[in-house]
């Protein structure tokens, strides 16, 4: 949905006026009771967290406009790409609608509330139309790394549809600096590859229903990372386009509640934790069990749906030089491990049983993953890097518990 409709949703939900005082997780702004999404994948519970810190999100869309009442004070400076200046007004409308599910003053009385309400947000203008050229969209990326921002959305398609060697080279330069690239995985309803979600190191997001089905317009397959609430307000705003600020959203919640947290630890967390959905390798983002994970202090009960069936997960951490091994036990079922390091574009990982050997599926410069489904037993994870130099890593893993 266009800018224009949104907005005049918002402007219905503050004719119809606010609610009663604001309880901590439930603010008072008339869109709220319409905002299932933000409540299913258990963002309220984590906002209670909050340390005071304002992580910043840059958008690579088509600007934000700063003057709307609910992102008065949450967009800092951007640049225009397109004329080399800082003026960042939206005139297309798609940019502001992201800014909007990002951060959102929640508790005002007014419109809606942003998922992550002790956000800011970065515009960088890349587009008047919500379509861009690669090369364009390979400079938004890189203005928003060189001016410090380490979560990084990118909801504009890339015109021409195939991959781009000058975008894949400022993605990798993006996560050489420590920052996540989250993107759209398109709304064809197919398993066509898009651009840049479809590029090495580009966390990919489709987009989900009430029930964590794939919406039958969200694009799907084994190439999309992860899923968020693909309608903003009831089943209005709707579009994979406003998966990917949802997630940023959950980093920035996340990095707020710990600040020793990385966006990059943030969307491991995510993705380790995520509810399975059928259709795609990842699943749809759970804030709460990510926080868990994070050993974030959390005193509110969650109470979005979570699909049935144990789980366990472990985090490892440590430094090494070029070999790294250990053993797992696990259950049948699905298996996702990820392994972040420096430069882990320069290792492999394996995972060996007696009957099975699987190899990394996907690498971006920081991390390796395996996601997939296995048979009940024990497996050695081994990682072999070249270098000399002795570097930290992290290794999560999700997994199925053995049966008793």
């Amino acid at each position: 949905m266009r800018l224009v409709l949104a907005l005049s949703l918002v402007a219905a939900l503050v004719a119809a006026g606010a609610a009663a005082a604001a309880a901590p997780g439930s603010p008072n702004d008339p869109g709220w009771p319409g905002e299932w999404g933000i409540r299913l994948v258990g963002l309220p519970a984590v906002w209670a967290s909050d340390t005071g810190k304002r992580p910043v999100v840059a958008t690579v869309d088509t600007g934000a406009d700063a003057s709307f009442p609910d992102l008065k004070e949450a967009v800092v400076g951007g640049w225009n790409i397109l004329d080399n200046t800082s003026e960042t007004t939206d005139t297309a409308g798609h940019g502001t609608d992201v800014a909007l599910v990002i951060a959102a003053n929640a508790g005002n009385s007014y419109g809606l509330a942003g998922a992550c309400p002790m956000c800011q947000v970065m515009p960088v203008k890349i587009s008047t139309d919500g379509t861009a050229t690669p090369h364009v969209i390979a400079a938004g990326i890189r203005w928003a790394v060189d001016h410090g921002a380490t979560v990084i959305v990118v909801s504009a398609a890339a015109a021409g549809g195939g991959p781009d060697p000058e975008t894949q080279t400022a993605v990798d330069y993006a996560g050489a600096h420590g920052a996540v690239i989250l993107a759209a995985a398109g709304n064809d309803g197919a398993t066509t590859l898009h651009y840049p979600a479809a590029l090495r190191g580009v966390v990919s997001v489709a987009g989900t229903d009430p029930n964590d089905q794939l919406y039958p317009w969200s694009t799907r397959g084994n190439w999309v990372d992860l899923a968020a609430p693909g309608c903003i307000y009831g089943d209005s705003m709707c579009g994979t386009s406003y998966g990917p600020p949802l997630v940023a959203a959950a980093v920035g919640v996340l990095m707020a509640a710990s600040p020793s947290v990385t966006a990059v630890q943030a969307v491991n967390a995510l993705r380790a934790t995520a509810v399975r959905i059928p259709g795609i390798a990842g699943g749809r983002i759970d804030v709460h069990a990510a926080a868990e994970m994070l050993g974030i202090a959390d005193p509110v009960v969650v109470q979005a749906a979570r699909k049935p069936g144990p789980q366990q997960l472990s985090l490892q951490a440590g430094a090494f030089t070029s070999d790294f091994r250990t053993t797992l036990t696990v259950g049948a079922g699905p298996l996702t491990v990820l392994f972040n390091r420096p430069n882990a574009i320069r290792c492999a990982m394996t995972l060996r049983s007696k009957d099975a050997l699987y190899l990394t599926w996907r690498s971006t410069p920081n991390e390796l993953d395996i996601s997939t489904r296995v048979a009940a037993g024990t497996y050695t994870l081994a990682v072999h890097c070249t270098g000399k130099r002795r570097l930290p890593y992290s290794v999560t893993v999700n997994s199925r518990p053995l049966a008793r």
